[in-house]
């Protein structure tokens, strides 16, 4: 007989990564649809998919064979050690899959905001995570020694293991925290209306619904912690089959929608049919506002270094909006909406006033994004 607990584990383990399949299908087949391979963040956030969707199986094994849902005080002592096998599995799954789809993000923010420090910000929080996740899962498979204490009976782990879940939860938030918030200073910090800054801010803030499932994981983590170092306290507690229960459900929540999270920028071949092309054309232009931002403080400190240093006078007046700045190559004879962001040659015009002395050289306004 199964408890009501058991179905919502069930429910939930067939309708996440469903959905999560469904986003990474879209995104792997608009990378077919433009004719781009499988960069680092698409085989990270597969990587992530595979790993929650092993999440998904593993809690819907033990719903139907290993007593997850039901009273543990009910429960033999065969069950107890099933159910104990695949609350370890899943730990080292989850946890996976959760460091995976930051690094995934992480990736896609270095080739969208190509800003020297935000580069350096992301590739040391890429390093951050990256530790964590290795620590993290090496902490976990050797929680209890010998690793057989950690379904036993009345064994006690090697140190606090669901203090160290919690902790780890806390960790895992404020890791979704940072990661989501990084590049909200270079939005904010890029020449364009402040409803398009509105408008890609909302964009990328589609990823804190994760946070809360994150934040709910918390509490019940905190529950968990409650019950100790020692197997038997777990058997005991009357409500450690309900905390369990929802921190699996949370687990799989966060780790199926933090994929379709990371997934949504990328979606932007299915939005025109759906006339939501000027909602994904925002993340395809960031790429060419950020170089354009990056270039032209560049450009501006190079002359005015150059004017003190010889004593010419060079003005560099720009030619009309920032939009008008970049000009598609006669020979792309295609909208450029539709053009892909990567490989595109453009043009920055500028009208220049400048001392014959001065090296006519130097004022070269072309770019490659």
């Amino acid at each position: 007989m199964y408890s009501s607990y058991s179905v919502t584990v069930v429910g939930c383990s067939i309708a996440f990564p469903f959905f999560a399949i469904i986003a990474v299908g879209f995104r792997l087949y608009g990378r077919r649809l433009q004719h781009v391979p499988w960069l680092s963040d698409d085989y990270l956030v597969v990587s992530a998919l595979m790993f929650g969707i092993a999440l998904c199986l593993i809690s819907l094994n033990a719903a139907f064979n290993a007593s997850l849902g039901q009273d543990l005080t009910e429960i033999t002592p065969d069950q107890y050690v099933a159910f104990n096998k695949h609350i370890y599995a899943l730990v080292l799954t989850a946890y996976t899959s959760f460091g995976l789809v930051k690094l995934s993000v992480l990736s896609l923010y270095k080739r969208i905001f190509a800003v020297p420090k935000f580069l350096r910000a992301a590739n040391i929080l890429f390093c951050i995570i990256s530790l964590w996740i290795i620590v993290t899962i090496f902490l976990a498979i050797f929680s209890a020694w010998p690793i057989s204490n950690f379904w036993s009976l009345g064994a006690d782990y090697a140190f606090d293991h669901p203090r160290f879940l919690f902790i780890n939860t806390i960790l895992d938030t404020f890791f979704d925290v940072i990661v989501l918030s990084l590049p909200f200073p270079i939005i904010w910090g890029l020449q364009m209306s402040k409803s398009r800054k509105l408008q890609v801010t909302a964009i990328f803030s589609l990823g804190f619904f994760c946070v809360v499932s994150a934040g709910l994981r918390i509490y019940f983590g905190w529950r968990l912690s409650g019950t100790g170092a020692s197997t038997q306290n777990q058997v005991s507690s009357d409500n450690f089959s309900y905390i369990v229960i929802n921190n699996v459900i949370w687990c799989e929540m966060e780790a199926c929608c933090s994929v379709i999270a990371a997934c949504l920028p990328c979606m932007r071949p299915f939005m025109k049919p759906l006339k939501l092309d000027s909602f994904s054309h925002l993340v395809s232009r960031l790429r060419s506002w950020s170089s354009h931002s990056q270039n032209s403080r560049g450009t501006s400190r190079k002359h005015s270094s150059g004017s003190d240093s010889s004593g010419d006078e060079v003005q560099l007046t720009p030619v009309g909006s920032v939009r008008n700045l970049i000009v598609i190559s006669k020979e792309t004879q295609t909208d450029p909406e539709n053009v892909p962001s990567q490989g595109v040659q453009v043009t920055q015009q500028y009208a220049v006033q400048y001392n014959p002395k001065f090296p006519q050289e130097h004022f070269t306004g072309d770019h490659a994004v």
